[in-house]
């Protein structure tokens, strides 16, 4: 299954700090003076490394939640229909995207079944709560399934 940007970014961040401590790890093996330790942390290192470059790639084909609210707020401002909007948050789990959808809901009224649909691909605590509150205010039950998608 492909990997979200969110995704991607979290695992990129998580090797990064692997790669850390494994840095240490090898300059430790190289201090031991054994050629065959030597030798398998090099390996084990270019596996990570090799991991590391196919994630920075994958991130390539992704648009930032910066660069994405950014516009998002460029089409708000021009009159773009609230409710694509509140879709097109899709996947968008900073704390810019929710304070938009609360925005989104309180100023502008907009339909709760277009922010339910607009957290597919979102599995953090928020988006849980959301969809519950969402269906307490009578989102349609079928838009927070629709929501679910990954």
């Amino acid at each position: 299954m492909p990997l979200s940007c969110t995704q991607a970014q979290q695992k990129l961040q998580a090797l990064k700090m692997l790669k850390i401590s494994f840095d240490l790890s090898v300059a430790k093996f190289a201090a031991s003076g054994k050629k065959e330790d030597a030798d398998h942390a090099t390996q084990i290192k270019e596996i990570f490394d090799e991991t590391a470059k196919e994630l920075k790639e994958s991130l390539k084909h992704f648009i930032s939640d910066e660069k994405a609210l950014s516009e998002i707020q460029k089409l708000l401002d021009i009159g773009a229909d609230k409710g694509f909007v509140a879709t097109g948050l899709a996947g968008l789990d900073s704390p810019e995207a929710w304070a938009m959808r609360e925005r989104l809901l309180k100023e502008a009224k907009v339909n709760k079944d277009c922010v339910a649909i607009g957290l597919a691909g979102l599995d953090s605590p928020e988006a849980w709560t959301m969809r519950e509150r969402l269906l307490k205010e009578e989102a349609d039950e079928g838009s927070v399934a629709r929501g679910l998608a990954g």
